[in-house]
């Protein structure tokens, strides 16, 4: 049985690289640019960023001999030649591809720049009109979507969805610690109660978290 190393921080566990997967959490990012200075925490990230400094394209299309600087570019342009008559409006400019040719006339803007949509009372432009009934709520005040629990209401939708999840699931715990996810919250909740719902099957001894167990069930592997 293969050894486990598990996160102090998150919980996760991993085979091989934790020392990699902790720079995540510090932050620490060893390998820099020597153009241009900027950092990566692992080494293949800066391999790629250093292809936009060179030009160099290794992943090629085989069909249209297209040339990209990552592999996932080059997938992505490949299920376009695939799926041509599911999307058939192709940009020009980066090769994504739309069902509808409105769709693609405005993903054009993201290339172009272009603000058709223009406020009357500010001037400010936007590239889709959603945009522009949007920011116009800011001065009328209109506050369309009211949250069910507390009546509040908010100018967007993904506002009043963000309070809606906070109402239902993120309560404090009884130590007024506070969490953004509800497993989190979940996790947390353990130290006070002394709940251990993860068991070794082979000695019965529990746990709090399952990353605990895991490491854990090494002891009784067979040694070599």
């Amino acid at each position: 049985m293969e050894r486990l190393h598990g996160c102090t921080i998150c919980d996760k566990v991993f085979k091989r690289h934790l020392r990699m997967h902790l720079r995540s959490h510090s932050g620490t990012k060893p390998y820099a640019c020597g153009v241009c200075e900027k950092a990566f925490p692992r080494k293949e990230h800066l391999l790629v960023h250093q292809r936009t400094h060179t030009g160099e394209k290794p992943f090629k299309c085989l069909l249209c001999e297209k040339a990209f600087t990552q592999k996932k570019y080059l997938q992505f342009h490949e299920g376009n030649h695939s799926g041509r008559t599911e999307k058939p409006h192709v940009c020009v400019v980066c090769d994504k591809a739309f069902k509808k040719s409105e769709y693609l006339q405005i993903h054009r803007r993201t290339h172009t720049g272009e603000k058709p949509y223009k406020c009357a009372q500010c001037n400010k432009a936007f590239v889709q009109m959603g945009d522009l009934q949007r920011h116009r709520r800011t001065h009328t005040g209109e506050r369309p979507y009211r949250c069910t629990f507390c009546e509040k209401a908010f100018v967007q939708k993904g506002d009043l969805q963000m309070a809606f999840t906070q109402k239902k699931y993120l309560k404090k715990s009884e130590c007024l610690q506070a969490f953004v996810q509800k497993g989190d919250l979940q996790r947390h909740q353990t130290i006070h109660t002394g709940e251990k719902p993860y068991s070794c099957h082979v000695c019965s001894k529990a746990f709090t978290r399952k990353g605990y167990l895991l490491i854990h069930q090494w002891t009784h592997a067979p040694q070599k």
